[in-house]
C-alpha cells in the first residue's frame, strides 16, 4: 500500500514538473498567509502550531485541524502591506470564518478578499470563498476535505486533503506532550495566474499561486509546561508544485493562560536563490478575554453563557523592504468540555 502510494506520489510529481514550469510572482505562496495574525505568524504549520489552538484559517494548510473542535469559532482580520518605494505603496486584505461543530463532524468556512498591487508583491485582485469538513476517526487520528473556489484579476477553483495523528507523549523523548503530525495535499485543482511577473524567469509567463499541488508534512509539539508558562514550536516541509521546497518553523508561548506570544520563520528556496527572499521572523501578541452572559441572552439560551475573544496584532517583514501588519480577533461561544463523562451503573 505504501509502496503503491508512493509510486501514485512520484507519477505525479514527475507529470507537475514535465508540464508546469514554476515561476510564481514573488511572495506568491503567501497569498492565503495574508488574512490574519495567526496565519502571518503561525500559519503554515500543516500540524496545528506548537500550542494547538485551532482557528478557521488553518483549513487553508490541513483541512483536518479543526476535527476536535468543541466550540463555534468566529475570525475577523484586516491585513495592510506598505512599502514607500513602489509605485503602488499600499495592498490590504480582509478575512472572516467561522467553524461549526456537530455530531457528524466539524464544519468551516471562510472567505478572504485581497487587493494587493505592491510591485515586489504583485498579486492583484483576489477574492476566495472556502468550506471544510474534518471529523475524528479515532482519538488520535483526524481527517479532513476542503473546497475552494475564487474570482478577480484570475479564478480559482480546487480541493484540499489532509490528516493529523496526535501521538500524545513519546516514551524516548519524554519532555514533549501532543505530539503531532500533519500532512497535507492543498492546491489540487487550478490557482490564480495574476499574470504579473515571476521571479525565476522575469520573461516566462507567470504561474498559479498559491502553487497548485503542494504537499506538505509536519510536526508539532508542547516542549514547556508549568503553572503560568507553556511552550511548543513545530516544523513543516512544503513542496510546490513539486518544484520548490519551503521550510517552516514556529515558537509559541501561552503566558498565565492569558497573553499569547507567536513566532515564524520561512525558508523558500527558490526565493533564496532568486535573491528575494526575506529572513526575517514574523512575530505576533494576542491576549485573551473572557465574558460572560446574562442568562436570558440569545448567547446563554444557546449554552454559550461563557466565551472567549483573543484580540491580536501581527507583524512581519518581506524583501524590498516590504511592511506586513495585521489586526484582528479569535471568539471561542462557550467552554471547552475538559472532564470526562460520569457514568452511573445502577442507582442505590
Amino acid at each position: 500500500m505504501h509502496k503503491k502510494i508512493f509510486l501514485i506520489l512520484l507519477a505525479i510529481g514527475t507529470f507537475c514538473t514535465v508540464v508546469f514550469a514554476y515561476n510564481p510572482p514573488a511572495n506568491g505562496e503567501l497569498l492565503y498567509q495574508f488574512s490574519t495574525p495567526d496565519s502571518l505568524t503561525g500559519g503554515s504549520s500543516v500540524a496545528g502550531g506548537g500550542l494547538w489552538k485551532e482557528n478557521t484559517t488553518q483549513i487553508i494548510i490541513n483541512p483536518a485541524l479543526l476535527a476536535t473542535e468543541q466550540r463555534v469559532v468566529g475570525n475577523l482580520a484586516y491585513t495592510a502591506l506598505i512599502n514607500d518605494d513602489d509605485d503602488d505603496n499600499y495592498g490590504q486584505s480582509l478575512y472572516a470564518g467561522t467553524a461549526i461543530p456537530t455530531q457528524y463532524g466539524v464544519f468551516t468556512s471562510s472567505i478572504q478578499w485581497a487587493y494587493i498591487p505592491l510591485d515586489s508583491v504583485p498579486l492583484e485582485n483576489s477574492c476566495t470563498i472556502r468550506s471544510a469538513y474534518s471529523k475524528d476517526i479515532t482519538d488520535k487520528l483526524f481527517v479532513g476535505a476542503g473546497l475552494y473556489g475564487g474570482f478577480g484579476t484570475d479564478w480559482c477553483l480546487g480541493l484540499d486533503l489532509g490528516f493529523l495523528y496526535n501521538f500524545g507523549s513519546l516514551k524516548k523523548i519524554p519532555f514533549l506532550s501532543d505530539v503531532r503530525w500533519g500532512t497535507s495535499i492543498t492546491g489540487i485543482g487550478k490557482a490564480y495566474n495574476p499574470d504579473t511577473e515571476g521571479y525565476v524567469d522575469s520573461s516566462e509567463d507567470t504561474t498559479g499561486i498559491p502553487s497548485m499541488i503542494t504537499p506538505r508534512t509536519g510536526v508539532a509539539a508542547t516542549f514547556l509546561e508549568t503553572s503560568k508558562l507553556r511552550g511548543g514550536a513545530s516544523l513543516d516541509l512544503s513542496f510546490p508544485t513539486f518544484q520548490n521546497v519551503i521550510f517552516d518553523c514556529g515558537l509559541q508561548f501561552e503566558v498565565a493562560n492569558f497573553l499569547y506570544v507567536n513566532s515564524g520563520w520561512e525558508y523558500d528556496l527558490k526565493e533564496s536563490i532568486a535573491d528575494v527572499a526575506s529572513y526575517l521572523p514574523s512575530v505576533s501578541v494576542g491576549i485573551k478575554f473572557g465574558f460572560a452572559s446574562d442568562k436570558d441572552s440569545y448567547l446563554s439560551k444557546h449554552g454559550w453563557n461563557e466565551s472567549e475573544i483573543v484580540p491580536s496584532v501581527a507583524y512581519r517583514q518581506l524583501d524590498d523592504d516590504t511592511q506586513v501588519f495585521s489586526a484582528g480577533g479569535s471568539f471561542y461561544l462557550g467552554l471547552p468540555d475538559t472532564e470526562a463523562p460520569s457514568i452511573e451503573l445502577w442507582e442505590e
